[in-house]
């Protein structure tokens, strides 16, 4: 099978376009070919076939070999990889997917998802707090004490850690912290966990844990969720970009607040395996 391996900030992933084959035993597949030892290396596999309600359909399936529903980063690299193999000249690239028809749109290099309205509600987070919102509140580990600030973006719960400049950022013993907050009592289901610094209302530079998984070099819900905290306390403009060790991700809220990424999706190799 030939393989496009694509990243959006730092999130890999395998297409592979299957329009005209019947592909059997996807699970097992993925697992073998986005195992980063004994295979290419992935965060998952996207398979892309005929749809007659959207350009194309996805199908994706993680490291595990489960069948996932595609991120907002996933439906980026599925999109730039039909534009490079000619599926679709659009400059609104529509996705079927399990959860519905998304959409990518492309201004020259800039491809642009939706990610939904962020919830700013504790309980729906959720978090075991009573107020209105969970900003700058104490969460004491291993004798430190952090503000920390949860949102809740594409369903998933994260939780923000600010830090005073981009030195301090990258000096955080992240593999020592972020898992205390993680499984911390006051988050019922867990949470990620994002470290930012504000450099200014523009930019942000951020270091995202995920719960279950570990330090990433790219999310685009962690950047939405480092922009969504900042927005919160009043740091950042209606629009800003946000540094991820994967790339640079914008993230901008409409006036309905949606929040909505922009990222340079890159082609990494094609190879047949």
């Amino acid at each position: 099978m030939l393989l496009t391996k694509i990243h959006s900030v730092g999130n890999d992933y395998l297409i592979a376009d299957c329009f005209d084959d019947i592909f059997d035993n996807s699970a097992q597949y993925a697992a073998k070919v986005c195992d980063r030892h004994l295979g290419i290396g992935a965060d998952a596999l996207i398979l892309l076939m005929y749809s007659n309600d959207a350009d194309f359909r996805t199908d994706v399936y993680d490291v595990y070999g489960n069948k996932i529903t595609p991120t907002a980063n996933a439906l980026i690299c599925a999109a730039k990889f039909a534009l490079d193999n000619n599926i679709t000249n659009k400059t609104t690239v529509s996705i079927q997917t399990e959860s519905g028809v998304k959409y990518i749109t492309v201004t020259d290099d800039d491809f642009t998802a939706n990610l939904g309205q962020p919830v700013l509600t504790p309980q729906l987070i959720p978090v075991d707090y009573t107020g209105d919102l969970f900003v700058d509140k104490n969460i004491t580990v291993a004798d430190e004490n952090y503000s920390v600030t949860s949102v809740s973006v594409g369903n998933k719960p994260y939780t923000v850690i600010f830090t005073e400049n981009g030195e301090e950022l990258n000096e955080i013993s992240i593999n020592k912290i972020a898992p205390f907050i993680e499984n911390n009592n006051i988050f019922p289901v867990g949470t990620n966990v994002v470290f930012v610094n504000v450099v200014e209302t523009k930019l942000l530079q951020a270091r995202c844990w995920m719960k279950d998984i570990g330090e990433v070099v790219g999310s685009d819900l962690g950047a939405a969720a480092a922009f969504m905290a900042s927005s919160i306390k009043g740091l950042v403009d209606d629009a800003a970009t946000v540094e991820l060790y994967g790339g640079d991700a914008k993230v901008e809220i409409s006036d309905d607040d949606f929040l909505y990424m922009t990222t340079k999706p890159q082609k990494v190799f094609h190879i047949e395996w």
